[in-house]
């Protein structure tokens, strides 16, 4: 390794250290970056990084995912949130080759119309909330079972009167084994900084996180099974509830420490499921723990936390559908289109 690509690599892991080991629960902005641009994706738990088939989608969660078999796909998604928010993301793959893979996309969350107030509550006009971040994704294989990719997202928010810019990084590698069926992911994302924040010398941390995951496509049965580890930049997921010993959302002060230890390991997972009962049909699923804990009531759990989904998967095109169940009142859908714009032999 030369002295500059030396150098290099030990500034990026200090800045990943800075960024990410400093930060705690709830601190920061662009927190849109962490949502589910896809069906498939919301459907697997929103942070599935492993699934490699060459979904064009799944590359914004892990960039190493960006092969050949991902070019000249064109993919639009939109996600119908809570009251007027809506999320929208477009992603294109260009012709690739055997030594570098390239493709873009936006990002876009839009929150909706408020009524604006003054301090004593009589009526001013009306404004809108968005974010919006553009996605250059960049991998490259090592040989023919590693890759790794890069992600750079310039991104642009509005607020009202206030708005933000800043610059974000995502760095991914995949390992492939079995024929294609083993895959081994690592991620770090969301590496970067405001440019301009929304209130002139107060810069805000971005949500880094740091991922590990693996997925099997079974020999003998037709599933896929991911395990994704989730925010391992911070060890501490739960809270204590200072004013009850237990609280309605499922927080409890008095675990032991032996409790506590097993409950941050598990809300640091996300298990999925994919049904692959033809090369034409796909039904996905999975259980998010640390949204359920976060999100159910006691005495009504419900499905808080699970996501399904299903699609097909055509020459020309596919298509997926997700629901994704965040609190007992409701959930989240989401629409995918993908299309095939190579020529066909």
């Amino acid at each position: 390794m030369s002295l500059k690509s030396l150098l290099l690599t030990c500034s990026f892991i200090v800045a990943v250290y800075n960024v990410g080991f400093t930060q705690t629960g709830g601190v920061g902005t662009y927190k849109f970056l962490e949502k589910a641009g896809s069906a498939r994706s919301a459907s697997l738990g929103e942070k599935n990084i492993s699934v490699s088939d060459g979904d064009l989608n799944m590359v914004a969660n892990n960039p190493a995912l960006l092969t050949e078999s991902s070019a000249s796909k064109l993919a639009l998604n939109y996600l119908s949130y809570y009251a007027d928010i809506s999320m929208g993301y477009a992603a294109y793959s260009l012709k690739q080759n055997s030594k570098a893979s390239l493709a873009a996309g936006i990002q876009y969350i839009n929150y909706g119309s408020f009524d604006g107030r003054d301090v004593v509550g009589n009526a001013t006009s009306s404004f809108n909330a968005t974010d919006m971040a553009l996605n250059i994704f960049y991998s490259r294989p090592i040989d023919s079972a590693f890759h790794i990719g890069v992600t750079v997202k310039p991104l642009l928010s509005y607020y009202e009167k206030y708005s933000s810019m800043g610059i974000a990084f995502d760095a991914g590698a995949t390992y492939t084994m079995d024929e294609g069926r083993l895959t081994f992911a690592a991620v770090i994302r969301n590496v970067g900084s405001q440019i301009k924040p929304y209130v002139s010398g107060k810069y805000e941390d971005l949500p880094f996180e740091a991922m590990l995951g693996v997925s099997q496509r079974l020999h003998h049965a037709p599933f896929r099974i991911s395990l994704t580890l989730h925010s391992l930049q911070r060890y501490e997921m739960t809270y204590d509830d200072v004013f009850e010993n237990e609280s309605s959302f499922g927080e409890s002060a008095s675990d032991s420490k032996a409790e506590k230890f097993m409950e941050n390991v598990l809300r640091h997972a996300i298990i999925g499921v994919e049904f692959l009962p033809s090369k034409s049909l796909f039904i996905n699923g999975s259980f998010n723990y640390q949204r359920r804990k976060e999100m159910m009531l006691l005495d009504a759990p419900g499905a808080t936390g699970f996501a399904f989904g299903g699609g097909l998967n055509l020459r020309r095109f596919s298509f997926c559908y997700s629901y994704s169940q965040y609190f007992v009142s409701g959930g989240a859908h989401t629409f995918s289109l993908q299309l095939n714009l190579a020529p066909q032999e």
